[in-house]
């Protein structure tokens, strides 16, 4: 994936099939949700989800160095394609994406100095200044995905910035170890002292009943941000919204394993296999409703 931040001579349709290639490749089956979406905007959702990977696969990197080194990479071919002049396949599609959707330059920026922040914290005092973050971090990033897909408008903007939130903590649930591994913290201090946990007993491994209780407490904030997200799924239409149900589908169903591991998330991330994969398919070409009642579970 990195090798599309790479400079190269190539024509703007080959860049944007090679983004399009590439994440089909990273998302495997996953990658069927693209076809709910008309073909003409395959290569702008994928341009896009490639930028949210290649961010998240930046801030998760444990040495510094080499973390800032490819936050400062993204940073200049993002740049570059605001500035109408993109170096590598990456900038030229998304200069492209740009130009044809009218998306603002600010929802490129946001996500970079979030994710420029991290590097001077260690952890999120409150719950409240964690979703704050995430917000700058993330939602820059669902409200680029609206315009691709023409679903501007206020009240798909409030869905959308539920559901991107719900999918950021859940993300960040799940790679709590690999958070840990570069130094940041993803459960709020504030629900630490709550319940009585310590920075020392994660540091060490321990995953005591203090630690479990906090985790399930994010857990449920984020089951509660993705079922407020779910209305978006109507909005969207019957094609879309299928799109979406699968989307959420899978991050309830990360949700549902971690409870499954008794809300430990020190232990190995679980694959996500193909029975996953193909649950998600299945229930989302079937409904676009959410799998348990608003609010219930």
């Amino acid at each position: 994936m990195r090798s599309l931040l790479c400079p190269a001579s190539i024509p703007t349709r080959d860049a944007r099939d090679l983004c399009l290639a590439t994440l089909r490749r990273i998302l495997g089956r996953r990658a069927a949700a693209l076809r709910t979406a008309p073909v003409a905007v395959h290569a702008d959702l994928a341009v896009l989800a490639l930028w949210f990977l290649l961010m998240e696969e930046a801030l998760l990197l444990p040495n510094p160095d080499r973390r800032r080194v490819l936050l400062s990479s993204i940073g200049a071919e993002i740049e570059g394609a605001i500035g109408s002049v993109p170096l590598s396949p990456f900038a030229r599609a998304l200069f492209t994406t740009l130009q044809a959707h009218h998306i603002p330059p600010m929802l490129f920026q946001a996500p970079l100095a979030a994710a420029r922040e991290l590097e001077s914290l260690h952890g999120f005092p409150s719950h409240a200044e964690h979703i704050a973050h995430l917000r700058r971090a993330i939602v820059p990033h669902a409200r680029a995905m609206l315009l691709v897909l023409g679903l501007q408008g206020e009240r798909n903007e409030v869905l959308a910035e539920a559901l991107a939130l719900g999918i950021g903590l859940t993300r960040r649930l799940e790679c709590l170890q690999l958070w840990w591994g570069r130094g940041h913290l993803v459960l709020p201090m504030d629900d630490l002292r709550l319940h009585g946990a310590t920075v020392a007993q994660i540091d060490k491994g321990q995953c005591n009943d203090a630690i479990r209780q906090t985790t399930a407490l994010q857990a449920e904030r984020a089951r509660t941000l993705l079922a407020k997200g779910w209305p978006l799924c109507q909005e969207a239409g019957p094609l879309l919204g299928r799109g979406l149900a699968f989307t959420l589908r899978w991050h309830s169903a990360a949700l549902s394993a971690l409870e499954a591991r008794g809300f430990n998330p020190l232990g190995s991330r679980p694959p996500a296999g193909l029975l996953r994969g193909g649950a998600c398919l299945l229930l989302s070409s079937i409904t676009r409703q959410p799998p348990f009642p608003s609010g219930a579970r």
